[in-house]
């Protein structure tokens, strides 16, 4: 992801790319950047309206909603809506952390949070590295114990500077160790006094009932492609570029931003080469293509890369099932396309799109594309044919050499 010029300055009363002069928002619910999720906002506009205040919101949506984004800009409003966050004194924003971080790359990462909210809320999304910018995007992030007791406590007990109450803002809360996740119910059981906590998770699902029950739930919709299509071409996308990006994001609004389309469409054809490489199961070509993508490409590609295989698996059946090209992602390279449907008229195709689904979200638990790539073409190998592969998924370890 690219990384932006930082500054601490507060750029709050600044125009953004998108406005003129005189446009500045009337609220910070307003701001050009946040896309989609109008009832939430209005529902957020309510709650300040009413002057009841509760003392924990939980902001609930799967990766790329704009749960943080939408959180910041609540942040914002209560607090007055007069400065950003980052450059509010009263207002307090914590993200998940790999245990080896230091106060460079902590800063670093709000840096990159004032520039972009959506910077973190996608898949595939950065870990920054140190104080010079090292990028490190491999490295699992959590709430320590460490980090809730030295970061995350202390500002609880801090009094206002200039607003009627402290604002902290947690990320990602589903990501708390066990101990970690203790230590904070304590403090919304007993919420210290003047603290209000905004709380980001993709799901409640996994998070302890003790905690979910102690916070108002707000619960964000998916972004459609039209929302998002339209935020980047406000951003100065051309609208073809941004209608790609869009389709290709799955709803992700920080993941759109970050794609690189054309990357997307210089990559058909090495899509087009693993998919006849794993029928014909040519190591050699395998093993060239497998290497190029594993260590030339960031995480971010890679997620896009199989994105791009996922789509392009899509328009298969889709071909297939309606023969009309006009239909299509790939339009270009349709008459290949046909061609493959009529050599494999027995491939099965849903099941190699759930294949590319499952795997998926292995890179974002540090899975190597190196081990990816090898048991996705196996698996290929056997639903090309309209046959099951040899080794079934319940037994997915048996892809794995053996030891010793």
């Amino acid at each position: 992801m690219e990384m932006f010029d930082s500054s601490s300055q507060d750029l709050s009363s600044q125009p953004s790319p998108q406005q003129g002069p005189s446009s500045q928002p009337s609220s910070p619910l307003d701001q050009p950047h946040l896309v989609g999720q109008s009832p939430l906002r209005e529902r957020c506009r309510s709650i300040l309206a009413s002057g009841r205040l509760g003392h924990a919101y939980l902001f609930a949506g799967a990766k790329g909603t704009g749960t943080l984004a939408l959180a910041l800009a609540f942040a914002e409003a209560i607090q007055g809506g007069h400065r950003s966050w980052f450059a509010d004194p009263d207002t307090h924003v914590f993200l998940p952390e790999p245990s080896s971080f230091n106060d460079g790359a902590r800063k670093e990462r709000l840096e990159t949070l004032h520039q972009d909210p959506y910077a973190f809320d996608h898949e595939g999304a950065p870990v920054q590295g140190d104080s010079k910018g090292q990028e490190r995007s491999n490295l699992r992030s959590f709430y320590s114990i460490g980090q809730f007791r030295e970061q995350i406590k202390p500002v609880t007990v801090l009094r206002p500077n200039t607003a009627d109450r402290l604002v902290v803002v947690l990320h990602d809360i589903h990501t708390m160790r066990a101990e970690s996740a203790n230590a904070f119910l304590k403090l919304l059981e007993e919420p210290p006094k003047d603290v209000l906590f905004l709380l980001t998770t993709p799901s409640t699902d996994t998070l302890m009932p003790t905690i979910l029950s102690r916070c108002q739930v707000m619960r964000l919709k998916p972004c459609t492609q039209h929302e998002i299509t339209e935020a980047l071409v406000a951003e100065g996308r051309p609208r073809e570029d941004a209608q790609l990006a869009a389709q290709l994001s799955n709803g992700q609004v920080g993941l759109a931003r970050a794609m690189d389309v054309d990357a997307f469409r210089s990559s058909k054809e090495e899509l087009l080469q693993f998919l006849r490489s794993s029928y014909t199961m040519d190591a050699a070509a395998l093993s060239s293509l497998i290497q190029q993508v594993s260590q030339g490409y960031s995480l971010e590609q890679q997620i896009a890369w199989f994105g791009s295989l996922e789509w392009m698996l899509r328009d298969l059946l889709l071909l297939r099932e309606t023969g009309d090209t006009a239909l299509i992602l790939h339009q270009d390279h349709a008459k290949v396309m046909i061609d493959f449907i009529k050599a494999l008229q027995d491939a099965r195709l849903v099941e190699m799109i759930d294949v590319v689904s499952e795997v998926k979200p292995w890179l974002i638990q540090n899975v190597q594309m190196k081990l990816i790539l090898p048991v996705v073409s196996f698996r290929f190998a056997a639903l090309m044919r309209g046959e099951d592969p040899n080794i079934a998924r319940h037994e997915a370890w048996k892809h794995y050499p053996a030891a010793g």
